[in-house]
């Protein structure tokens, strides 16, 4: 097969990819053969104010002359620039049974869009006191879809995973001390408390009682 019969089979591309992505996205054709005029086929050339039969970019010439394409497929999610404009690119390159570059199928995506939505919603957030798990001020947690009783098996789980011991062989005094961290921590102000430590830590209720009136 001829490198423009090759070609050819990639233009249907350029108007499905534009249909499928919309009018924020930028998709173009070259055949690098022809450099000075290697756009075969385009679809919303209005981003760069590119048509048909305009020049390979400095970046494109730049993959052509280092062999960047011989070792990979394609180039993916760097940026580009036009004018004001930034694009976040992808770049397939379209090779011969002898490996040599034939074309290129590029797609620029306009993110001024997602940009000025990213203000958008930064201002909504900053207006309304509204974090991120990652913004969030305080070291407090609420998990809002789980079950008290479920929160309170974790909670006490987690209390005596911390210590590193199995329950069967923890002494007293070690039994005690994890009674007291888990009322310093909270736990036994939940309902059901003590009877879900005493059921995890293998001890009666009343001892639960007593280990907490200890100093």
């Amino acid at each position: 097969m001829q490198d423009r019969e090759l070609l050819k089979y990639y233009e249907p591309l350029v108007p499905f990819i534009a249909a499928l992505c919309g009018e924020s996205c930028e998709v173009l054709l070259h055949d690098v053969t022809n450099p000075d005029k290697s756009v075969v086929a385009i679809a919303n050339g209005f981003h760069s104010n590119r048509k048909i039969g305009s020049p390979l970019t400095d970046l494109a010439k730049q993959i052509i002359s280092d062999g960047t394409y011989r070792t990979c497929d394609y180039v993916a999610r760097y940026k580009a620039y036009s004018g004001a404009k930034e694009f976040l690119s992808y770049t397939f390159f379209i090779k011969n049974q002898k490996n040599e570059l034939v074309g290129m199928l590029c797609i620029n995506r306009d993110t001024q869009v997602v940009k000025e939505l990213d203000h958008v919603i930064a201002a909504l957030k900053e207006q309304f006191n509204l974090f991120t798990d990652i913004e969030a001020e305080s070291a407090y947690r609420e998990v809002l879809d789980m079950p008290a009783a479920d929160i309170l098996h974790l909670q006490v789980k987690k209390a005596i995973d911390e210590e590193s011991i199995p329950v069967k062989r923890m002494t007293q005094d070690e039994r005690v001390a994890l009674v007291l961290k888990m009322k310093e921590q909270g736990i036994l102000n939940m309902k059901g408390a003590v009877k879900e430590i005493s059921s995890q830590l293998d001890i009666s209720e009343p001892t639960v009682y007593r280990y907490l009136n200890r100093k």
